[in-house]
């Protein structure tokens, strides 16, 4: 859907029928007035199934990122 090189990456993923189950993925960058970065990290989720899945939806997807983006941030302070 974007791409923005060092702004925005965002992309839809779907189980191969739209409006079943989508999650629109988001990777946003977000310059600081200390010369650092915040990285802005989320995804919505859309279509028939959430109301059934959204348990396992909030718990699944948050340890992920956070594991995510716990090992990107090691990654790059590396550098």
């Amino acid at each position: 859907m974007v791409f923005e090189q060092q702004k925005e990456l965002r992309w839809i993923g779907s189980l191969g029928i739209p409006y079943i189950f989508d999650g629109e993925h988001v990777f946003r960058l977000e310059e600081n007035s200390d010369s650092t970065t915040t990285l802005h990290h989320f995804e919505r989720f859309r279509g028939i199934l959430i109301p059934f899945l959204s348990t396992l939806i909030d718990k699944t997807t948050k340890d992920g990122f956070e594991l995510m983006n716990a090992e990107l941030k090691q990654c790059v302070e590396k550098q």
